[in-house]
């Protein structure tokens, strides 16, 4: 699922698109206005560091069964590449 991923090939035909901008890591009392596949409010922390992270993923692709999510962050305006370079 890794090489998959990072070839941006499909994992599954039967993923479905959680939506856009999910949120994770946000203080108490976030609300989402939509159903999230988890609690938003709980905290991601890096382990072993004094970290915590917050933000929102710009679109989430998950499976049920058997598990397997595929996570995409924009960060250009530019086509991706589908193939990593040699």
């Amino acid at each position: 699922m890794a090489l998959a991923g990072l070839l941006r090939k499909e994992i599954t035909k039967t993923a479905h698109a959680v939506g856009p901008k999910v949120a994770f890591g946000q203080s108490a009392g976030f609300e989402a206005g939509r159903e999230l596949p988890w609690d938003p409010t709980i905290p991601v922390e890096i382990t072993g560091h004094a970290v915590r992270l917050r933000g929102t993923i710009d679109r989430l692709d998950m499976r049920s069964n058997p598990f397997a999510v595929r996570v995409t962050d924009y960060k250009t305006e530019r086509r991706p590449r589908t193939r990593l370079a040699s």
